[in-house]
């Protein structure tokens, strides 16, 4: 109920600025309203709004039709809607409080308040700067004050009901279709065994001829390809990693199919022979998976009775299987699936060497400790030898309960960079901890955290909605949508430029309704409404532009070959993109198949890390099953 007398002054108070806010501020920042404008109105900074760009508000008052002294408040709107500017005015209707016959003494409950459209049109840009004196512009008769005492609005939170209407001259958006399994479309670098990696300067004639055939053999795919061995399958998930070089994708059936580098075993085929087609995790038949992550040399599952399986490096204990079988000279490797000590479990997501499990509300995490990734506190540093110093850091092989801040919250969603975790609670509390190199925990400094830390930015009037919650982590970057779908980020989003310190809203994409990202090392997508958006520093074609498109892109860019499809899910490897989109028998002729090839190689034994210590292994045949050994690697370095 908002009463408004014969001298009505609007000083839009706080109450009725909380009001709107949940309706015209989500995306608009943090700006409180101003001071008064010109004849008595007030104006109201609105960064974006529901629109996409800066706009102003004017709460102006006038009388009643009937001259009582009830009336009409007009906030009204100016902002953007993405391609065009478009002026809106809305009208908040109340009737007057009604007046007792005691006198007043009595009070009666108020009306609820709602909001109507009642024009929109287009608007020039110059119209964007409301008048500073005179009438306002918007309104073709005067607005003038009222007479009488002042009185101020009042508005009951608990009985203000906001129905925001459909936009004029849009149709309403429609709801998400019921999924079927859809299309996988693959896009980036097919030479696994090179991603990533840096080529050698100083090369003979004979290795620069085997790097073209390969690359003749392997080329890149600048735009989005079917992929020959996974045509006709109906495709649950697909899931990579911000530091993996190897690709996983989960049918409607559960059956599970990797395909990519496989140098400690991370595709779980019982074998360390490199996929280069996407081939059915034979151990895994029997099980339904419903999800997966994939680290640097590892990769882990769930089942949907709540178990979690992994396989391939464990060194630092990172597959959760409570023992760590690496010594000083060699390395575990889980060439096969294995069970990891938790259940329960809903979600998973991974970073390098660490692994983090979200099972029941609650967030397990196990593996390399050194930045504090694992959230228990302590980087488990300790010196190693009683005559010099030596300091390592103890893996951690267990899946461990994270207590702190976190042990009475229930934990909604969990993301993993390089080492950094991110995570959001039911209430929209997001917290980040671990490596905190270039701001991606989003804190204002650059240290590490040991234990989960709230995000000041999401503690106020920006709130995280956890019904339509995006959270990604990539490699020094940050993401995460908060009330209204705006998309806010952190960390380093370009190979050169300043750091986000803090979480700060990210423009580029307001206004857009993002359904899932991903992120890679340097690159990024977005899979929104009908688009998909991509954009960073590429090198492979990932970001499927085309051959004719741009290699890379510092900002984001549609991807014209996905242009009107829907696409369910985006995943962001190192150095190639995967989309599981809807495709029908027509939208998917226009869509090349890629007919990879596999290599013709010999059973290599794990690459030895250590020097001259240790014995090579080798296998006579590639289905022998055994947790292969090499040297202990060298020390990590701090990125």
């Amino acid at each position: 109920m908002v009463g408004v007398g014969d001298n009505f002054r609007p000083p839009t108070p706080a109450v009725l600025w909380r009001a709107l806010w949940p309706r015209f501020g989500p995306r608009g920042g943090y700006s409180p309203p101003l001071g008064f404008g010109p004849c008595g109105r007030r104006m109201v900074p609105l960064a974006g709004a529901n629109l996409g760009t800066c706009g102003w508000h004017q709460l102006v008052a006038t009388r009643d039709k009937n001259g009582g002294s009830g009336g009409y408040i007009l906030p009204q709107e100016y902002g953007g809607v993405r391609q065009g500017i478009w002026y809106a005015r809305y009208r908040i209707c109340a009737r007057p409080k009604p007046r007792a016959s005691d006198g007043g003494r009595t009070t009666r409950p108020p009306p609820p308040l709602s909001v109507a459209r009642i024009e929109s049109r287009p608007l020039s840009r110059s119209f964007l700067v409301p008048p500073r004196t005179g009438r306002p512009r918007s309104s073709p008769a005067a607005v003038t004050r009222p007479r009488g005492p002042r009185r101020t609005p009042s508005a009951h939170l608990s009985q203000i009901a906001i129905t925001p209407p459909p936009r004029a001259g849009m149709a309403a958006a429609p709801s998400d279709p019921p999924f079927r399994g859809g299309t996988v479309l693959f896009c980036g670098g097919t030479d696994f065994s090179q991603l990533g990696r840096t080529r050698k300067r100083n090369m003979s004639e004979v290795e620069k001829q085997e790097l073209l055939d390969r690359t003749e053999r392997y080329p890149n795919l600048p735009e989005p390809h079917r992929i020959k061995a996974l045509m006709g399958v109906k495709i649950r998930f697909v899931a990579s990693g911000c530091a993996s070089v190897h690709c996983i994708a989960g049918d409607m059936d559960g059956r599970l199919f990797t395909w990519g580098r496989n140098e400690k075993g991370q595709l779980g085929h019982g074998d360390t022979h490199q996929r280069n087609v996407p081939t059915l995790v034979e151990a895994l038949r029997n099980k339904n998976v419903v999800t997966a992550a994939g680290g640097r040399h590892h990769t882990v599952v769930v089942i949907d009775d709540g178990t979690s399986q992994a396989f391939g490096s464990n060194l630092q204990g990172q597959c959760g299987t409570g023992v760590v079988k690496s010594k000083d000279k060699y390395e575990e490797l889980l060439l096969s699936p294995a069970p990891a000590l938790v259940s329960d479990c809903t979600a998973v997501s991974c970073g390098i060497e660490f692994t983090m499990w979200l099972c029941d509300g609650k967030l397990f995490a196990a593996g390399m400790p050194q930045y504090g990734q694992l959230g228990d506190g302590t980087d488990h540093e300790y010196n190693a030898k009683e005559s010099s110093v030596k300091l390592v850091y103890a893996p951690q092989p267990t899946p461990i309960l994270l207590q702190n801040i976190l042990a009475d919250r229930k934990i909604v969603a969990v993301a993993c960079g390089h080492n950094h975790t991110l995570a959001v609670d039911s209430e929209g509390i997001a917290c980040s901890w671990g490596f905190g190199g270039y701001g991606r925990l989003g804190h204002k400094v650059q240290q590490d955290e040991f234990r989960p830390r709230p995000l000041e930015g999401f503690l106020g009037r920006v709130r995280v909605d956890t019904d339509n919650l995006v959270l990604s982590a990539g490699g020094t970057s940050s993401f995460l949508t908060a009330a209204g779908g705006q998309l806010y980020a952190w960390g380093k989003l370009k190979s050169n430029g300043d750091s986000l310190m803090y979480p700060q809203p990210y423009m580029e994409l307001s206004g857009w309704k993002i359904r899932n990202m991903s992120c890679g090392p340097g690159t990024f997508a977005v899979a929104s409404e009908k688009s998909v958006i991509t954009w960073g520093h590429a090198a492979n074609g990932e970001l499927g532009y085309g051959p004719l498109g741009k290699k890379s892109s510092a900002n984001p860019e549609k991807c014209d070959a996905l242009e009107g499809l829907y696409t369910h899910q985006v995943a962001c490897g190192a150095g190639f993109t995967l989309f599981l989109t809807d495709l029908d028998y027509e939208t998917a002729e226009k869509f090349s198949v890629w007919d990879c090839m596999e290599e013709e190689q010999e059973e290599k034994a794990p690459a030895k890390r250590g020097g001259a210590a240790g014995k090579k292994q080798t296998a006579s045949s590639s289905k022998r099953k055994t947790s292969g050994v090499a040297a202990k690697g060298k020390a990590k370095k701090r990125k």
